[in-house]
């Protein structure tokens, strides 16, 4: 005996109307340890089950196919459960929930007429571009570090990989060494923890406690993908042998266990097994791997290419380039439409066109892959995908994105997606000149700065935004018959905001680099390209 849960859609808040029904949402994940547990425990005792059939409309929602629903009602972790008004609007929530306070839950909801209406929430008012905020969010960082064990806050302690990419941007643009100590220290801590599977390879999902000893043991995708590019850049910039061991091992996880060896593709997560991960090579091969969701998620797999296109070049890894072509070739021709939109995710077919994130992180992960072969065609299918975003999702009264074109419930403006598109905007400009994207930029951050304390030093994409805003991409154009060893010596270069692109067809070889709009004297050879870019990274502001 079980919940016959719905899918998520008009149907079902056409019902809750009709039958003046409040809606119990249940946002869940297959990686989710606690989201199996209360299905056996709470969604199978006999009295919760005919509680739900009797005063509810039970909506089932998966949290990673379905981002534009989990932002708006996630209570904090997975499992949610919420229960909603006919209207959407939110009555109460929690996470886990055993049997008895679940029926304690619903009897409450019943009596309340509480409606707080949360996803009609507007975007804050907008504010002037303010550069120096990200000197605040720095100190949030730096306050939020743990001096101890590394990381940022107590326990439970995230990776927070775009917190630890702007701690290497400040530091490469600085030298600081009391930048470099928390971001060397994390990024240590966290491989040598239980954190990292020390025999498979793969980053866990958190851990529970203050000194990464004892993880939650799902791996997803995203944060592998992540953390490789982190701990790639972060190689160049420290020369700490330690972090290019990390990314081999990284690139083999995600070729491993996650890859679909035949659709070029990687899928989502691995579920958390105890047992299994607490045993060694032996034991894990006779117990058998803990199951893999196969679905196909565009973002992340964006991601995954972005970070390997990058190891193919730090590790001299060719065959890494070569394994991302073929992922970003099936979701061009797979989950992508030809004049409109990336999908989110495949599962037996594209799923759910539109979402914000899938269309900035395609992009991005398509200018990684134009930047390494000069093919014309990645970048102009990033264009379109970006130019699909600023007329289909772009709110001029909020002056940002919104997450999604279509939604039962009304628009939501993400804060976390909308620094990734400014990234995503800035790069493209860098690459094509567009002053559109730039502007865009300036009214995204605007938007940003307005609401920024709410996530404190979690705001690290935000302030890599507002430095990259302030101080101009640094592009490298390469041309002549050794041009694309010029641009391989200038990609290997770890600079924040680096950009690598073919010129005009020419027969003297030349790299021409500029910061923002100002630009060093063009130089022919690879010495004089190492030189220039090291020049760059000492004095950014004084050429």
């Amino acid at each position: 005996m079980g919940v016959n849960w719905r899918q998520w859609g008009k149907e079902a808040f056409d019902d809750a109307r009709r039958m003046e029904k409040p809606l119990l949402l249940s946002i869940s994940a297959t990686w989710c340890h606690w989201c199996h547990v209360m299905d056996e425990k709470t969604y199978s005792d006999p009295k919760v089950v005919a509680r739900i059939e009797q005063d509810f409309i039970p909506v089932r929602v998966d949290a990673d196919r379905r981002p534009d629903i989990d932002r708006r009602y996630n209570m904090g972790g997975w499992p949610t459960t919420a229960f909603l008004t006919p209207d959407g609007n939110l009555i109460a929530g929690a996470t886990y929930l055993p049997p008895q306070e679940m029926l304690q839950a619903m009897d409450a909801v019943l009596q309340s007429q509480d409606d707080r209406g949360l996803w009609r929430q507007r975007p804050l008012q907008r504010t002037g571009v303010q550069p120096e905020a990200a000197d605040a969010i720095l100190a949030e960082i730096l306050l939020a570090y743990d001096t101890v064990y590394g990381g940022f806050g107590r326990a439970p302690k995230f990776p927070q990989p775009y917190v630890l990419r702007f701690l290497l941007e400040e530091y490469v643009r600085s030298s600081r060494d009391e930048l470099r100590e928390p971001l060397v220290k994390t990024l240590r801590e966290m491989a040598e923890g239980g954190m990292y599977d020390q025999v498979e390879g793969g980053f866990f999902r958190y851990s529970t406690t203050r000194d990464w000893s004892i993880p939650h043991y799902e791996k997803m995708l995203e944060d592998n993908a992540l953390l490789l590019g982190v701990y790639l850049d972060a190689y160049l910039a420290t020369a700490q042998d330690e972090f290019s061991r990390v990314a081999r091992d990284l690139c083999r996880f995600l070729l491993g266990p996650l890859r679909d060896e035949g659709k070029g593709v990687f899928y989502g997560s691995q579920e958390a097994h105890q047992e299994y991960y607490l045993l060694d090579q032996a034991g894990r091969a006779k117990l058998g791997p803990p199951p893999v969701d196969r679905t196909v998620y565009v973002n992340w797999n964006a991601l995954a290419c972005a970070s390997l296109i990058r190891a193919a070049d730090v590790l001299e890894e060719p065959h890494l380039a070569e394994q991302a072509e073929r992922t970003l070739a099936f979701l061009l021709d797979e989950c992508t439409l030809t004049s409109g939109p990336a999908y989110h995710y495949y599962a037996d077919g594209p799923h759910l066109a539109g979402l914000l994130e899938d269309q900035t992180a395609l992009a991005a992960g398509l200018m990684e892959a134009f930047q390494y072969t000069g093919k014309e065609e990645f970048l102009h299918r990033a264009e379109g995908l970006i130019d699909w975003a600023c007329r289909s999702l772009w709110d001029d009264e909020a002056g940002c994105f919104r997450d999604t074109q279509e939604s039962l419930l009304g628009p939501v403006w993400p804060f976390m997606e909308n620094a990734g598109a400014a990234l995503t905007l800035l790069k493209l400009h860098a690459l094509t000149g567009e002053e559109d994207y730039r502007e865009r930029v300036g009214l995204i951050l605007g938007n940003l700065l307005a609401r920024w304390k709410d996530y404190g030093y979690m705001a690290g994409e935000l302030a890599s935004a507002l430095r990259l805003y302030a101080q101009g991409s640094i592009t490298v154009v390469v041309s002549g018959p050794k041009a694309m060893e010029l641009a391989r010596i200038a990609r290997r270069e770890y600079l924040p905001g680096k950009v690598v692109s073919p010129g005009e067809p020419s027969d003297e070889d030349r790299a021409l680099i500029c910061v923002g709009d100002r630009c060093l004297a063009p130089v022919k050879t690879k010495e004089e390209l190492r030189q220039s870019l090291s020049k760059i990274r000492t004095e950014p502001l004084r050429m």
